[in-house]
Parts: structure tokens; sequence; C-alpha cells
């Protein structure tokens, strides 16, 4: 009986490494795909928002960081569907494979310009400065998390030939 047992235990630890296996080389192919295509929603979202006056939670913050760095030449419903235009341009930019190396570039530059409210008009990203943070400035803080991904996205972009899954798999196991 505890031959039986054992050889089950074994062919069980066996199955449970192939499927684990498996799932490993579905998500290393998969992951980034998904990676780019959530951070697109994202900015698709928040950058058609800013197309409609009134809409965006951060139409007020943008605008005015806007004028404030363009020294009160480009006003906030000059700047703002602009911005807009322009976030929803960067979402689809990571659908692209063709463009996706400049898109992730445009995309970490912009977030620079996001995060300058943080400096320019900490008043309104801060209730303690720098601690307690307010709904705008933990709008821009998330985005922390969208540069990190952005940066995955692009230690990922190969040239026209990717690694053969082997490789791919092998540096998993490493």
């Amino acid at each position: 009986m505890t031959d039986y047992l054992n050889n089950l235990v074994v062919s069980l630890g066996k199955r449970l490494q192939r499927r684990k296996r498996c799932l490993r080389r579905c998500l290393l192919a998969h992951s980034n795909r998904l990676l780019r295509l959530s951070v697109c929603f994202v900015f698709v979202w928040f950058g058609a928002l800013k197309l409609f006056p009134g809409l965006s939670p951060a139409e007020s913050l943008a605008g005015t960081t806007i004028q404030i760095m363009s020294f009160g030449v480009i006003s906030p419903e000059l700047s703002v569907p602009i911005l807009g235009a322009f976030e929803i341009i960067i979402g689809l930019g990571l659908l692209c494979r063709r463009v996706l190396r400049l898109t992730a570039m445009v995309l970490l530059l912009h977030m620079v310009g996001a995060a300058a409210p943080i400096l320019l008009l900490p008043d309104e990203v801060f209730v303690r400065v720098p601690f307690v943070l307010t709904l705008e400035g933990q709008y821009i803080f998330k985005n922390l998390v969208i540069v990190t991904v952005t940066v995955v996205i692009g230690s990922t972009i190969h040239s026209k030939t990717p690694l053969p899954m082997s490789q791919q798999c092998a540096n998993l196991n490493g």
C-alpha cells in the first residue's frame, strides 16, 4: 500500500511540475501583452475624460500645471484637451509593437510632467508634506506603478527576432 501511495505522490508531483511549467510559459507569453493592454486602457480612459470639460478629476491640476510650466502662455482650456489626446495616443501606441520603444520613452517623459505638481503645486498634492496626500496627490503617486510597468515593458522589447522559448524558460529557471 505504501508503494502505491508513494507512486501516486510522485506521479502527482510530476503532473504538478508540468502544470507549473505550462503556466509559467503561458505567463511569459502573455504577461507583457496584458501589461501593455492594461496601461493602454488607463491612458485611453483618462485621456478621453480630458477631452470633455468637467469629467476628469485631474483637469484642474493638469491645466494649472501646464499653465505654470508654459509661463502662462498655454491656457488650461487649450492644454487639457491636447493632453487628453496625447494620452490617448500614448495608450494606443502601447498596442503597436512598431512604435513600442518610442511610446515607452514618450510615456516616461509624460510621467515627469505628470509629477511636476509635486514641486509646482505642493498644496494641491499634500495635506501635510510629505506624508499625507490629497486625492490628486494619490493620483500622481500611482504613476509610480505605471513607470515601473513601462520599465518592464521596455526591458522586454526585443529586436525582430525574440529569444526562442527554450531560452526564455531557461532564464526563468535560473
